[in-house]
């Protein structure tokens, strides 16, 4: 092994996580995954292995094989990685302790397959993509939990939810129907939430952004490990939203809150109606028409209740 200046990062989890089980495997329980922000990294301190190795190839500097494996999804960082660019760290053994606790992680991920020793790319790839495994509550719910192992929170910003839920239906293949209707979005993204936030309490501001972070996670989870670096593969993302349904995540949720605040706008003013008219014949509720009830208009009765 040869020492460098440089700190190897990945931005495909699934990679990682493979890695990261193989070490289990093998009986090392020491390992640890951290999940980098790489926004608040100094630009010109990464570098894009796939670039290098290109270059590289065209010289014919490497041997036995090398040039086999270009580093598509490997980021060098230089020197070091500051504590203010680190999430979290999660340790193998809270990884395997959850798959245990929780099946339903193990299975939609698929750790036993990850665990394996075969090629990624020509044997676990398209065996993932084979399984077609669709967005089903215990799949969401998986998810979820995965994402608060690895250190986010409702607090966290939505980049980071949207970014990791868009790793993972990637990484995993995980398969969103065409077609599918906005209130299916609306029941996936209230599961999420639900999971993701339970025991924390947010706001009704904080769930919604929660919620829609995953939406948008989905939508760019649609596209190409490089979507975000190309136009033709953002393009592409762009057409499959559109034939899925999820083309403006923000609508979905916007069209669900403005039927929420229609339905508590209406009861409002019956409510208010109610009131204003003196609890008229005519409401679910009117206590003037009560039995046993006598009206206080007649200043020298009083309002007595019961037979």
């Amino acid at each position: 092994m040869i020492e460098t200046p440089f700190v190897s990062t990945s931005n495909l989890l699934v990679w990682i996580l493979r890695l990261a089980l193989n070490e289990a495997k093998e009986g090392r329980r020491d390992g640890q995954i951290t999940v980098i922000n790489g926004s608040r990294l100094e630009r010109k301190h990464v570098y894009h292995a796939l670039p290098m190795h290109r270059e590289l190839c065209e010289k014919r500097a490497f041997e036995k094989g090398a040039w086999k494996y270009p580093g598509s999804h490997k980021f060098m960082v230089y020197h070091k990685i500051l504590a203010k660019a680190i999430v979290h760290t999660v340790g193998l053994e809270d990884m395997v302790k959850l798959a245990k606790k929780v099946a339903a992680v193990g299975h939609a991920l698929n750790f036993q397959l990850l665990a394996g020793k075969k090629d990624f790319r020509t044997k676990v790839r398209p065996q993932l993509e084979s399984a077609r495994v669709e967005l089903l509550p215990a799949v969401i719910n998986a998810m979820a939990r995965f994402l608060k192992l690895l250190g986010l929170t409702p607090a966290s910003t939505m980049e980071q939810i949207s970014y990791l839920a868009a790793d993972i239906v990637q990484g995993w293949a995980f398969r969103i129907e065409a077609h599918t209707p906005p209130e299916e979005y609306q029941q996936m993204s209230a599961i999420f939430a639900y999971v993701f936030c339970k025991g924390s309490f947010p706001d009704l501001r904080e769930h919604m952004k929660v919620r829609m972070a995953f939406l948008d996670g989905l939508r760019w989870g649609l596209g190409t490990f490089s979507v975000r670096h190309s136009v033709e593969a953002l393009a592409l993302m762009q057409r499959k939203a559109n034939m899925a349904g999820l083309a403006h995540p923000a609508k979905i949720l916007s069209d669900e809150l403005d039927a929420a605040r229609l339905h508590i706008t209406m009861f409002g003013r019956k409510q208010q109606a109610l009131i204003t008219d003196g609890g008229r014949p005519g409401n679910d509720m009117n206590l003037i028409d009560a039995p046993g009830y006598k009206s206080s208009d007649d200043a020298d009765e009083e309002v007595v209740y019961g037979p």
